[in-house]
């Protein structure tokens, strides 16, 4: 299970470093990469990455 999180989790990181500002937000991405609560999107992508996505965002 914990492969297909960390697997669910690159793929979102990397929507964000993909993306032009203004052109997502983290609640779609969230639920793209199935995370039913954005809140859990946020934490486990933090544990995973050290910063939160919206950090992964705003240096794109």
């Amino acid at each position: 299970m914990r492969y297909v999180m960390e697997c669910r989790l690159a793929a979102a990181r990397e929507c964000l470093r993909c993306a032009q500002p203004g052109d997502l937000q983290l609640t779609d991405v969230a639920y793209r990469f199935n995370f039913s609560q954005p809140s859990h999107f946020t934490t486990a992508y933090k544990q995973a990455f050290g910063e939160t996505p919206s950090e992964t965002l705003a240096r794109v």
